[in-house]
């Protein structure tokens, strides 16, 4: 349950995509190459969310002292990879529910 949860909620946050019915309906019943982009969908995802949990800890350590030079390029560097992943999501997650796959 968990899993069609999440994909719903990547289909309603992609704003260049709509849920409809049709889309919905197909959640589980993927072709194997439907399969392999959802897999590399959650592999992003997961990364997105690692990124997510460092830029947090290094912000933390930046609460109490002044951020390193290391750590500063650290964050944007992890801020700007999290900001394309979450592009490249939007993309596959449109391309995998299209109706000509």
């Amino acid at each position: 349950m968990r899993r069609k949860e999440a994909t719903i909620h990547n289909l309603t946050k992609c704003k260049r995509i709509r849920a409809t019915p049709a889309i919905l309906l197909n959640l589980f019943f993927l072709k194997p190459l439907q399969e392999k982009t959802a897999t590399k969908v959650r592999r992003k995802e997961a990364t997105i969310r690692n990124l997510t949990t460092e830029c947090e800890r290094i912000r933390a350590k930046g609460a109490h002292e002044e951020l390193t030079a290391g750590q500063a390029a650290t964050l944007a560097r992890n801020e700007r990879t999290i900001d394309v992943l979450k592009e490249e999501v939007c993309f596959w997650t449109h391309s995998l529910y299209r109706h000509d796959m």
